[in-house]
């Protein structure tokens, strides 16, 4: 399971300002040295200030600011025997440069871009890179129920997503798929949207149910569940909306066993 891990937080003053109850004293400085003193203390502030910053970067992107060849490891790490990729549960590799030869300690920033035009009575028509897509909405709420809702491609984005993820990881560990099906399940309270109560305008609960059919192991199947669940960017976007997110995993090896032997 994933786990909401906060930062060390550090409370620092600003220079020139005193804490309250504390007295400081100070020796008997020429103004030159007192104005050379208050200088000094600035540029020690912004400095420190600036390497706060970094490092509370690199902690999101999972490395160290002091190291930055090395990610930062949690201290639970996996026993289980996996590929490099998965050398590190967060998902940053141990080896700074992955099997194609690119780098891994460096942010990899991907852009995400779509376009959207109205077309009256709440239909949008939508371009994602060369492709076309449509949202509306239903005849009681004004429009003409001829595609899905926006709210409706959240969902359905995530059940994509997360595939896209499992297939991704099941390769990593080794592990063969025979098939994935996903199925979302959310509800909301309209009277956000609509603005007649101080209630959130987004999902009140997520329901994701996971079925795999697969000959993995136990401890593949673990592995597989954690890792996904660590590093898919839509779950991991409603999780941090603090949506509350129930996900159930089933997994169907018998049938794939038997697969696998009638096969062979």
């Amino acid at each position: 399971m994933v786990q909401n891990v906060r930062g060390n937080g550090l409370r620092l003053g600003r220079p020139g300002f005193r804490s309250k109850g504390v007295r400081h004293k100070r020796p008997n400085m020429s103004p030159r040295d007192s104005l050379l003193r208050v200088h000094l203390q600035r540029r020690a502030w912004h400095a420190l200030s600036s390497v706060m910053t970094d490092t509370a970067i690199d902690r999101t992107l999972g490395t160290d600011a002091t190291n930055p060849s090395t990610p930062n490891a949690p201290a639970d790490a996996d026993a289980l025997a996996i590929p490099n990729a998965l050398a590190n549960p967060d998902g940053a590799r141990a080896d700074p440069l992955n099997a194609a030869g690119v780098r891994e300690d460096v942010p990899a920033v991907k852009s995400v871009r779509a376009r959207g035009s109205w077309q009256g009575s709440f239909a949008t028509q939508l371009q994602v890179r060369g492709f076309e897509l449509r949202t509306d909405e239903p005849v009681a709420a004004g429009g003409n129920d001829t595609a899905p809702t926006p709210m409706e491609f959240v969902a359905a984005a995530l059940n994509g997503c997360i595939t896209v993820v499992i297939e991704t990881v099941a390769a990593e560990l080794g592990v063969p798929l025979a098939s994935v099906e996903t199925s979302s399940a959310a509800h909301m309270d309209v009277r956000g949207f609509r603005g007649t109560a101080d209630v959130t305008p987004h999902f009140l609960d997520y329901a994701l149910t996971v079925q795999v059919v697969s000959p993995a192991t136990p401890e593949q199947r673990d592995a597989l569940q954690r890792y996904t669940e660590r590093r898919c960017p839509a779950l991991n976007l409603v999780r941090d909306a603090g949506v509350p997110l129930t996900i159930a995993w089933e997994w169907d090896c018998a049938t794939a066993a038997a697969s696998e032997t009638a096969g062979q």
